[in-house]
């Protein structure tokens, strides 16, 4: 242990590396992200809190970039709208 830390630590902190980028970058659910990084929904969702303060979930909603928070508001406007909406990339 030259770190002093656990093996088990430094590859749960790999792990929730990647389940980060995932968070940010994928639309993929935090089951599939726990999977994907290896481990089981409940552990992940336990350990991610204690390493970032917030559970996944939380974390993604807190940190999604401008584009993806204005993408999803005009999502939603367009979803409730009574006339039709065109996705145009010079709005974002």
């Amino acid at each position: 242990a030259l770190t002093g830390n656990s093996a088990s630590y430094f590859m749960n902190t790999i792990r929730l590396e990647k389940a980060r980028d995932l968070l940010l970058n994928t639309e993929l659910n935090v089951s599939e992200i726990a999977y994907e990084v290896g481990l089981e929904p409940n552990y992940f969702g336990r350990i991610f809190k204690d390493h970032y303060g917030m559970s996944p979930t939380d974390f993604r909603i807190a940190n999604w970039s401008d584009a993806t928070s204005n993408l999803l508001k005009y999502s939603l406007f367009c979803q409730f709208s009574p006339v039709p909406c065109n996705i145009n990339a010079s709005f974002f």
